[in-house]
C-alpha cells in the first residue's frame, strides 16, 4: 500500500513539474509575442509615416503640375490672341 502511494505521489509531482515546466514555457512564448507584436506595431507606424509622407509629397508635385498647365494655358490663349491680331493687321 505504501508503494502504491508513493508511486502516486511520485506522478503527480512529476505532473506538477512538468505543469510548471509548461506555464513558464508559454509564459515566454507569451512575452515573445509581445514583445514581436510592438515590433511589428514599431513597422506599421514607420510604414503609415512613410506613406502619409509620399502623399504629401506627391499632392504637391500635383498641384505644382497644375499650375503650370493653367500657366501654359494661359500663355497659349495670350498666344493665340496676338497671332489672331497680328493675321487682321496683315489681311
Amino acid at each position: 500500500m505504501c508503494l502504491c502511494l508513493c508511486t502516486q505521489l511520485e506522478q503527480r509531482e512529476v505532473a506538477l513539474q512538468q505543469a510548471r515546466t509548461d506555464a513558464a514555457t508559454a509564459r515566454r512564448e507569451y512575452w515573445a509575442a509581445v514583445e514581436e507584436n510592438g515590433r511589428l506595431e514599431t513597422r506599421l507606424q514607420a510604414f503609415t509615416f512613410s506613406a502619409q509622407t509620399e502623399q504629401s509629397q506627391l499632392s504637391v508635385e500635383v498641384r505644382r503640375r497644375e499650375d503650370t498647365i493653367q500657366k501654359l494655358q494661359a500663355e497659349h490663349v495670350a498666344l493665340q490672341t496676338t497671332i489672331g491680331r497680328q493675321d487682321e493687321q496683315v489681311h
